[in-house]
């Protein structure tokens, strides 16, 4: 598991201990959510395209049905301001790797 040197002792720690939890849920939305939350200490909405496909002959005709995505949204009080960059790094290395990944700030508001 690879550790942003910035975070401070206690991240890191928590980074540690949860180290197995992540790996057990990374590719869900769930494993993001977690991921994300650790790097940023904000816990995000997550929501994707829940689909799954395959395909017998995978160079002819793309996937069928919508195109996948995941999108991360962190709430936070106007005038605070979470580690965006870090957010995006969690999300990409716990998503699925074929699956766009799109992280969004909403301040205020529900």
């Amino acid at each position: 598991m690879a550790l942003d040197p910035a975070w401070p002792p206690g991240r890191r720690r928590a980074a540690i201990a949860w180290a197995a939890e992540l790996y057990r849920w990374r590719g869900t939305a769930r494993g993001v959510a977690q991921a994300v939350e650790l790097a940023t200490g904000v816990t995000p909405e997550v929501t994707d395209s829940g689909k799954t496909t395959w395909s017998s002959r995978p160079t002819e005709g793309g996937a069928p049905g919508p195109s996948p995505y995941l999108t991360v949204r962190l709430r936070v009080p106007a005038g605070t301001s979470p580690d965006l960059d870090a957010a995006r790094r969690a999300a990409e290395l716990a998503a699925p790797a074929h699956i766009p990944t799109t992280v969004e700030l909403a301040v205020g508001g529900p």
